[in-house]
């Protein structure tokens, strides 16, 4: 798992790709979102994740994408868009737009690589704090008064798959969703913009203990505190107390990140007084010639922290 500069500036995109851009987990949210009567000619087992780019700069001001490939009855290969809504609120304009303009991209890359045309289901997934209201394009123009209905056929007529989180209650994302990773990434997106987040940390964080059986769980883990420091104002000893009253477990492995982080300086400017000034603390104790284990035992960092933290920052 890699962190840079991005990160601060786009959590919810990172975070987004981070966990849709493993197999299993978006495997499980398309076979739990899709229409059943979509999703039954669907072989998942055929799901591969397509690397091209097709969002443009002005479609990056709208979402963020992840494209697999997948085969349709057996026979028809097609791409599923997974495109995140990264903003708290729908815009103003019509989806379709930004929609066509998408799906064209793809289409024009066909014809250049002399592909075959790939059709294409675009889901849009929002996590704002307002419900989006879902329309087909031609009622835009028979709300405005310019458009007789004998008129729609001369319009571009497509659907999308919409996942709005605001919809869901959190036991329904919990039932729906038997993957923790998954679980616990949705109710995360869900509530990242509301006030009570830090009340609910307990709640939406309740079964991360079984990620920590896997490296892999272990990552996402990783990714999901990450998200949770970069898009909120909560500061890290608060993340830290939220996890401690999980598991022993949970604490140690979100003190691990923590204490890469402040060697790394990937969180200079943002971190809470507390834990830098223990960095400061075990300076000075180490100068008043204090051994590494009592130093560990007073401060109540672990002996390895603090012998980095004396390699690092002693003059």
């Amino acid at each position: 798992m890699e962190e840079d500069k991005d990160t601060l500036q786009n959590p919810h995109d990172k975070f987004f790709k981070a966990l849709f851009s493993e197999k299993e987990e978006a495997t499980e949210f398309i076979s739990q979102t899709f229409p059943k009567d979509l999703v039954q000619h669907l072989d998942l087992g055929t799901l591969e994740l397509d690397h091209n780019n097709y969002v443009d700069e002005e479609l990056r001001e709208h979402f963020s994408d992840l494209v697999y490939q997948c085969t349709y009855k057996n026979t028809v290969n097609l791409k599923i868009a997974l495109l995140f809504e990264h903003k708290s609120f729908q815009p103003a304009t019509p989806i379709h737009f930004q929609l066509m303009r998408y799906m064209l991209n793809i289409w024009e890359q066909n014809l250049s690589q002399k592909e075959k045309l790939t059709p294409v289901i675009p889901i849009i997934i929002y996590h704002g704090t307002k419900t989006w209201k879902k329309k087909n394009l031609s009622e835009y123009f028979i709300e405005e008064g310019v458009l007789n209905p004998e008129l729609i056929r001369f319009l571009p007529q497509f659907d999308y798959l919409l996942t709005d989180l605001s919809t869901y209650e959190d036991d329904e994302i919990k039932q729906i969703f038997q993957l923790i990773s998954l679980q616990t990434g949705l109710l995360l997106m869900k509530k990242i913009f509301e006030k009570q987040l830090e009340d609910d940390l307990k709640s939406i964080f309740a079964s991360v203990q079984e990620l920590l059986k896997t490296e892999k769980g272990r990552s996402i883990f990783r990714i999901l505190l990450l998200y949770l420091y970069y898009a909120t104002q909560l500061e890290l000893d608060q993340i830290i107390k939220t996890m401690n009253a999980i598991s022993s477990e949970v604490k140690e492995e979100t003190l691990s990140l923590a204490q890469k982080l402040i060697l790394e300086g990937k969180i200079e400017g943002k971190i809470e007084g507390k834990i830098e000034g223990k960095i400061e603390i075990v300076l000075y104790m180490h100068q008043k010639g204090l051994q590494v284990e009592q130093i560990a035992d007073l401060t109540g960092l672990t002996p390895e922290f603090v012998l980095e933290i004396i390699k690092k920052f002693k003059s």
